[in-house]
């Protein structure tokens, strides 16, 4: 289990290096730039982990590939641990402009949270199925020009957790994964270019 004070953050700072679109590797910083949690995965395989920095596994995700929209399981611990979450995007004509409305859903299918915004700048809103606001994400330009060059070269952003009562940090931070593997397909499938 991860350490108390690398779930208890109601503040994230997520940072992806974009060389490669074969990897995913993201970092989960505090607020101060200490890594407290990792991603681990090929693009190409449908298995990715959220651990610690020692390599403790605290969460899998896979895709479930007979969907017919893109859906994917978060598992407790490895992918032979029970299902908490499952994340389904859902369809809407403005998913093609990088609009989108993602349901996060217990592990019976029904829906606890809708996340809404524009996945591709990484600016939505996550909102529980009582209308409370849940947490936001929003882009993280640092100051000053170099700095601002340097987090263009990686894709950087703030996760901001306004009512950790509703769903559980990994759940949403499995999301987070999820959403970069969505933006890497999109990515890919548009024949590349910048964000």
């Amino acid at each position: 289990m991860a350490t108390p004070s690398a779930l208890s953050l109601s503040k994230y700072v997520i940072q992806r290096d974009l060389n490669s679109i074969l990897s995913l590797s993201l970092d989960f910083m505090d607020e101060s730039g200490t890594v407290v949690l990792v991603t681990k995965g090929k693009m190409l395989v449908t298995r990715q982990t959220i651990e610690e920095p020692n390599g403790n596994v605290l969460v899998t995700i896979t895709h479930k590939v007979l969907s017919l929209m893109p859906t994917y399981e978060i598992h407790d611990g490895d992918v032979n641990g029970p299902i908490t979450v499952i994340i389904k995007q859902n369809f809407n004509l403005g998913m093609f402009l990088g609009g989108r409305s993602i349901n996060i859903n217990d592990a019976s299918g029904q829906p606890i949270a809708v996340a809404n915004g524009d996945f591709m700048g990484f600016q939505f809103n996550i909102t529980s199925t009582d209308g409370a606001q849940v947490a936001t994400v929003s882009k993280a330009i640092g100051p000053g020009i170099m700095q601002g060059i340097t987090d263009l070269m990686k894709r950087k952003y703030v996760l901001s957790i306004s009512d950790k009562g509703k769903i559980p940090t990994l759940s949403i931070l499995g999301f987070l994964v999820v959403l970069e593997i969505l933006a890497t397909q999109h990515h890919g499938s548009s024949g590349g270019g910048g964000r």
